[in-house]
This record gives structure tokens, C-alpha cells and sequence, in this order.
């Protein structure tokens, strides 16, 4: 394991190792975890408009945004791409004309409990069906699914069949309906096969 031999923070997390590589150290649970980062103290994070402190705290809190091409707060991005995600599912709901009270915010079902899955998931309530819609990036793939309803099961012999050709994870019986989107676009064309299994047809 490298050890930082010139740090450039006072608490000595942040600094250079031997083969003059910036890295930083943090102490978990586990025991000490250590990784390389960016040197970002003379950067702008393009999210905010703000730079970063010379602290472990704010230099750990980085992230490669290859989009542009530059360095981010990880925070700021997990932000932008939370919003991101709930102006994509708003607009995505409304476009399928599905009426529903709107998106509130819930926990990320995949990686709930790690800072760098900070990306909220979405539920909407719908107004035409006492069931709920749940939405959420996880990895690399839009998590979709109908919630449970007291008393109103899902149809499974219809739900079965409409996505029986779909090679993706996906999960149906009669309180639920779990599938898996790779993209934006096949995340819109679920969402119309989600209207048919609930009967909300406009």
C-alpha cells in the first residue's frame, strides 16, 4: 500500500506518494481505504461554479464528468443528475398521458446506502389506478415498476405476454411488475405497456 510522503492538506489524507501520484486516504469501518485522485485545487467545478478546498473532505469529493471532459464535485453531480432524472420521468409520464400528482423523491432502491449512489429514485401516484409507479436509474439501466395495490392485483397472463419478448430482467405476479430499460427510449416504450396492464388507456 503507497504511503503519502508530501501531503498538500493540513490533516496529511491528501498528498503524493513515492512515485509522485496524488492519492488521498480515508478511514473506514473496514479499516483504511486509499485511492488516486486529480489534483483539481485550481479547477472550477462546472455544476456549481465553485472550486475546491485544500482538504481531504473537498478533494475527495470528485468525479470525472467525460460528458465534458473535466473534473466535478461528486456531490453536485449526484444532484444534477438526480434533476436530470426527475425532469426526464415528468415529462415522460405526462407525454404518455398518464395523469398522476406528481414524482416525490424516495431512496435509491440499488445502492441505498453508498455516497456515490446519491441519485434518488422517483414514485408517482397515479390518479386512473389505486397503484404506484416507481422509477430509478440503477448501474446502467432504468429500474421501472408497478407498486403494489390492496385488493387490485395485476393482470399476469396480460403483463406476462406483453413483455414476453423482452430478453431483460424483469419480475411479474400479481402484485407487481419489475422490469429493466436500457435506454430512454425503451424506458418510454414500457411505460405505454405499463398503461395497458394497468387499464389507463387515454
Amino acid at each position: 500500500m503507497n504511503d503519502i510522503l508530501r501531503p498538500i492538506t493540513d490533516d496529511g489524507l491528501v498528498g503524493y506518494d513515492q512515485f509522485d501520484q496524488l492519492m488521498t486516504i480515508k478511514q473506514e469501518k473496514e479499516g483504511r481505504v486509499s485511492w488516486f485522485i486529480a489534483d483539481v485545487r485550481d479547477k472550477i467545478c462546472p455544476v456549481c461554479a465553485h472550486g475546491w478546498e485544500p482538504t481531504a473532505v473537498s478533494m475527495q469529493n470528485q468525479q470525472y464528468w467525460y460528458a465534458r471532459k473535466q473534473h466535478a464535485h461528486a456531490t453536485c453531480l449526484a444532484r444534477y443528475s438526480a434533476l436530470n432524472d426527475y425532469d426526464f420521468w415528468y415529462r415522460t409520464v405526462c407525454d404518455a398521458r398518464i395523469r398522476f400528482e406528481g414524482l416525490t423523491e424516495i431512496p435509491n432502491g440499488y445502492h441505498a446506502h453508498e455516497s456515490r449512489w446519491e441519485r434518488p429514485w422517483y414514485c408517482a401516484q397515479l390518479l386512473d389506478s389505486a397503484h404506484q409507479l416507481k422509477f430509478g436509474w440503477r448501474k446502467r439501466v432504468w429500474h421501472m415498476e408497478i407498486l403494489p395495490a390492496a385488493n387490485n392485483p395485476i393482470n399476469v397472463e396480460l403483463a406476462t405476454k406483453l413483455f414476453e419478448k423482452e430478453d431483460v430482467t424483469k419480475a411479474i405476479d400479481t402484485e407487481h411488475v419489475m422490469i429493466h430499460a436500457w435506454g430512454d427510449a425503451k424506458a418510454k416504450e414500457y411505460l405505454q405497456v405499463f398503461k395497458q396492464i394497468l387499464g389507463v388507456q387515454r
